[in-house]
């Protein structure tokens, strides 16, 4: 895991505390939209540390999903519920 993310998840931080309290509790609507906003952005550096852990590992380019030795996908991973 690089410098790059490390600076981009303490800029989320950062960005996160300074926002936080800003928008008042009964904005439940910009509310809703900061902590999706928030995490998208977390989603985003989750999938960087996957690739990372994906090349330090030596699994190829298309084995996008981490998963424990074991376990197994059943269903469809792109449909919820």
């Amino acid at each position: 895991m690089g410098r790059e993310l490390d600076r981009k998840t303490i800029e989320l931080v950062e960005w996160y505390h300074y926002n936080k309290d800003r928008i008042p509790p009964a904005e439940l609507k910009k509310r809703c939209d900061f902590y999706e906003k928030t995490i998208d952005i977390i989603l985003e550096r989750l999938i960087i540390i996957c690739e990372d852990f994906r090349k330090a590992e030596n699994r190829p380019a298309s084995s996008h999903l981490y998963l424990p030795n074991g376990m197994l996908v059943n269903g469809d991973l792109k449909k919820f519920g």
